[in-house]
Order: C-alpha cells, then structure tokens, then sequence
C-alpha cells in the first residue's frame, strides 16, 4: 500500500512541475496532479486487489 501511495504522490509532483513549467497556473496544475494521483492510486488500488 505504501508504494501505492508513494507513486500517486511522485505522479502528481512531476505533473505539477511540468505543468507549471509549461505556463499553466497554479490552479490548472494542482486540479491536473489531483486527477492523475487519484487515477494511479485507484489502478494501484485495483491491481492489489486483483493479486490479494
């Protein structure tokens, strides 16, 4: 569960970094990491389940 957890924050750091290195605002790239992690931790979530 903790890498589940560590790799749904390390998405949403590097898609926020790169979103505001493109231009985008603050908000656009938190709403985008918030999306992204929530979509890794569900999938890791899902695959946990899947082999337990």
């Amino acid at each position: 569960m903790l890498v589940i957890l560590l790799s749904s924050a390390l998405c949403a750091v590097v898609i926020y970094y790169t979103w505001r290195s493109r231009g985008g605002s603050s908000l656009q790239a938190l709403t985008a990491c918030g999306s992204a992690a929530t979509a890794v931790f569900g999938m890791g979530v899902a695959l946990l389940n899947l082999f337990l």
